[in-house]
């Protein structure tokens, strides 16, 4: 009655439920706080903006709406024209989401708090799955990368139990909330840590080559750290391989390399 391709969706989406139910609640951990506050009487739609460098990346956004992509001065009336001194490539994607959804550049920022933030989640979680093929390890990396600095530092415990704001100044809401980095970077780096273990361990499908080379090199424009993390990585796997002799994977890694590059 179905398709072959319906049929494989529905036996992967129902394989990976439980992931994708834990994905979608650390969305909603990270996204609910600011939500509520924008849409509670006591603040009346004021945003509260307590991640580390969030007006910044707000006004990166709003100056893609304002018609300046290239990002050259988000806050000057001139200097539209400068190089751009932070990647634009993370800037950019949540301003698509919000122009496809017709939302402004706060409300865009707002919503992919909890889409990419979802979606990083989910690739965390496959990326466990498929390194160990255990779906109990994916289901418990995932919260604990994403959440673990605030589950295992005592002074944000406290005050999340305890809502002592003036005794802890600087706690603010989640790191991984905080828009383009480090959500959008570590988007792009779990997943090209996912595709490329499937490039090394597929070798019949050169898809997961070509969209490995595609990461690394879209990452040079989201994240410098993101992009020296990835070429280390590469690095130090071409050693190990090296030394193995394996040579099939010490191609790979140099075809991945040197493609992205």
């Amino acid at each position: 009655m179905f398709s072959p391709t319906f049929e494989r969706f529905r036996a992967w989406f129902f394989f990976h439920i439980w992931g994708i139910i834990v994905s979608v609640a650390i969305g909603l951990v990270i996204a609910l706080p600011p939500i509520i506050f924008r849409f509670s009487p006591e603040f009346k739609g004021v945003d509260m903006i307590q991640t580390n460098a969030e007006a910044h990346y707000v006004a990166e956004v709003q100056e893609i709406y304002d018609g300046h992509p290239a990002l050259g001065n988000p806050y000057l009336e001139d200097l539209k024209d400068t190089p751009y001194l932070f990647p634009p490539f993370g800037p950019h994607i949540i301003a698509a989401i919000g122009r496809l959804l017709s939302l402004s550049a706060i409300e865009a920022v707002l919503v992919c708090r909890f889409l990419l933030t979802s979606l990083l989640a989910f690739v965390i979680y496959l990326c466990g799955v498929e390194i160990t093929k255990r779906r109990a390890v994916g289901l418990l990396v995932a919260p604990f990368i994403i959440l673990g600095n605030n589950l295992l530092n005592p002074a944000q415990a406290l005050e999340a139990i305890l809502h002592q704001y003036r005794q802890y100044p600087n706690v603010g809401f989640i790191g991984y909330g905080r828009p383009i980095n480090p959500t959008i970077s570590s988007l792009f780096f779990f997943s090209y840590l996912l595709v490329f273990w499937r490039s090394l361990h597929r070798a019949s499908n050169r898809i997961y080559t070509f969209l490995s080379i595609i990461l690394f090199g879209l990452s040079f424009y989201v994240y410098l750290f993101t992009w020296l993390f990835i070429l280390t990585f590469n690095g130090f796997l071409f050693l190990i391989f090296a030394w193995q002799k394996d040579w099939a994977k010490v191609k790979k890694v140099a075809l991945v390399s040197v493609g992205g590059l």
